[in-house]
């Protein structure tokens, strides 16, 4: 082989692996950013209650699970809409991936959005107390603790 064919081998060779490594980054990236967290299993489905539970503070608050808009007694009962809100949410989320073609939101971000807003009708200090939520939650979710 010549030194000119080691030549053009050689820049044939960096070519397709340079295109090889953008290509991965374009597909691969964007899907596993996306795969952060989804709560697909009934196991993390009830991780993420959990975390919920202890996020929006345990059995120290009067709102169990945080949830203010639907009444509901007790933690049974209150521990059952945040799981239907969960899965609810799953959907909503791949809906609008699908639609929109991005990826870049990650499912505790979307749940937080419709869960434990930051932005809209609220005062500054429910505003900084929200901005803690997706934080807190993916500690439990690292961190889990007993009910």
């Amino acid at each position: 082989m010549t030194t000119q064919e080691r030549s053009i081998l050689k820049f044939y060779y960096t070519a397709f692996m340079t295109t090889t490594l953008i290509l991965a980054c374009i597909f691969l990236v964007p899907s596993c950013a996306r795969a952060e967290y989804i709560p697909d299993t009934p196991t993390k489905v009830n991780q993420l209650a959990d975390a919920i539970f202890w996020a929006e503070g345990g059995w120290d608050t009067n709102y169990l699970f945080g949830i203010k808009s639907i009444k509901c007694e007790g933690y049974d009962e209150c521990r059952r809409i945040c799981k239907n809100t969960i899965r609810n949410n799953i959907g909503r989320f791949e809906r609008r991936a699908s639609l929109e073609g991005s990826q870049n939101l990650s499912y505790l971000t979307f749940l937080q959005n419709r869960y434990c807003p930051t932005t809209g009708n609220l005062s500054a200090s429910e505003e900084e107390l929200n901005g803690h939520w997706l934080k807190n939650v993916k500690w439990f979710l690292e961190n889990p603790r007993e009910i």
